[in-house]
């Protein structure tokens, strides 16, 4: 039996993967997104998909996270572990996806699958306790079924691109971006007869899914009447000045991440600038001459996902951080992975430098201390040191959703459970109505309500700008 070099690098290229992720896996706390994932994953399945916790992102994250929960110690390096196997899986469907495009470029196909590898934002998010490495896996392999049905017209295909964009909707409402593309290009190749039938069925699958997703747009429909709710993030405006600068952003976050040191944001500026500009004029050449329609796909994707939030964002501001567009990271990648291949360009020497770039990024990620904040260890504090007539007492839901995620967590000895530990009403930020965090457990009193309850207050401040409230 013949050996297939380019597999055994591919799973190579996978223990490396899981090597890097796994080394700080549990270094940071759960924040506030996290804990929010924690919390919802803990409630009982009627409440998670009657979106009980007011979550604005669909339900199947959480139900899965529920169940891994069942299976695992609960510990935060263990709980993150749920997204750094989906972003292993990415690894080789992102290397399917270029074989796909061009399948006499193994070579290319193996650099894509590197650039997730040694991707900090990638790194980043397979430790992180939210959806998005679920969300890129889904579109990705989607998108690999859509192009194999494309080229097959096999059934079986179709019924595989059906089944994962139906699992990634109900995973994170931005794929539907994804799926816009592919529509955008089913339509644009028609005037063929392939083309034609696979517009037809095409259509008729993404008409079936925006069907079965109409149950979770009720939902949040109904929620946007209350004054907080599901869909507030999407009524908030923002009053950044430097929103102008979003575009190029989000395209170095979703390549480079966010990793501390001058020196290394630099670079990671240099060469998204760089690579953006060449790789927009060779993929305009392609495009033209029809060198591979399939490329076309990638493009009206990666448009689709990145591009038309942020023009939506520019024109008229609302909540948008760069990792709800994490849906076009793959894509990005296996586009500068086909970089490589363009002759008499500098593209080649690029790429081969973002990747340079991108392994410092690593090491310095893991040099760094930890970049979210210590509400482990501050309730550790807290549980060790207090009294039981003592009051715990948050401004804020972004220490106090972590601090239910942590109160009943540790088994130190000298640790104990929080008894009198609320949140203060008409927090300055207010995210989720009061039935939510009652619903996990919580408490929320008014000031009237600490008058008399104990002897002694610890105030948790999680935002220098609650000063400005008390």
């Amino acid at each position: 039996m013949q050996k297939n070099p380019a597999r055994q690098w591919l799973i190579i290229l996978i223990f490396i993967s899981a090597a890097l992720r796994l080394i700080t896996i549990g270094r940071d706390s759960l924040w506030f997104d996290e804990s929010i994932s924690y919390l919802a994953s803990t409630l009982p399945l009627s409440a998670i998909l009657n979106n009980t916790i007011q979550s604005s992102h669909p339900p199947l994250y959480y139900l899965l996270l529920a169940f891994w929960r069942q299976l695992i110690p609960n510990h935060d390096g263990y709980l993150r572990l749920f997204s750094m196997i989906w972003n292993l899986l990415l690894i080789p469907l992102t290397y399917w996806v270029t074989l796909t495009l061009l399948p006499q470029k193994r070579d290319m196909a193996l650099i894509s699958a590197l650039l997730i590898v040694v991707s900090p934002f990638h790194i980043i998010y397979s430790q992180e306790l939210r959806m998005y490495t679920q969300l890129m896996t889904l579109t990705v392999g989607g998108t690999l079924a859509y192009l194999q049905a494309q080229k097959t017209d096999k059934w079986l295909w179709w019924v595989a691109f059906f089944m994962a964009f139906l699992l990634a909707i109900y995973t994170h409402l931005f794929s539907l971006f994804a799926l816009a593309g592919i529509g955008l290009y089913a339509v644009a190749f028609s005037s063929s007869c392939k083309g034609h039938n696979s517009l037809k069925q095409t259509t008729i699958i993404i008409g079936v899914l925006l069907i079965l997703l109409s149950p979770w747009a009720y939902i949040l429909i109904q929620e946007s009447q209350q004054s907080l709710g599901s869909l507030r993030p999407l009524a908030q405006a923002s009053s950044d000045n430097f929103r102008y600068i979003k575009p190029i952003a989000t395209l170095t976050f979703l390549m480079f991440g966010s990793v501390s040191g001058i020196i290394y944001n630099g670079l990671a500026l240099f060469f998204t600038m760089a690579i953006s500009i060449i790789l927009s004029m060779e993929l305009v050449k392609t495009c033209k001459t029809a060198e591979n329609p399939f490329i076309a796909l990638l493009i009206l994707i990666v448009l689709c996902t990145l591009v038309v939030p942020i023009v939506i964002y520019l024109i008229r501001p609302f909540y948008l951080p760069d990792r709800t567009m994490a849906g076009a990271s793959p894509f990005l990648l296996i586009l500068c992975a086909w970089g490589t291949t363009r002759k008499h360009t500098p593209l080649p020497y690029l790429v081969y430098g973002m990747i340079i770039v991108m392994m410092a990024g690593v090491v310095l990620h893991a040099r760094q201390p930890a970049i979210k904040p210590p509400y482990r260890d501050a309730m550790l504090f807290i549980s060790q040191h207090q009294k039981p007539t003592d009051i715990i007492l948050h401004t804020s839901d972004g220490s106090y959703f972590p601090a239910l995620r942590y109160s009943s967590f540790f088994n130190h000895a000298k640790a104990k459970p929080l008894a009198l530990h609320a949140l203060l009403a008409h927090d300055p930020d207010p995210r989720k109505p009061k039935t939510v965090y009652e619903s996990v457990g919580g408490t929320v009193w008014e000031l009237d309500d600490v008058h008399g309850k104990g002897k002694r207050l610890w105030l948790v401040i999680a935002c220098l700008s609650h000063f400005d409230a008390l």
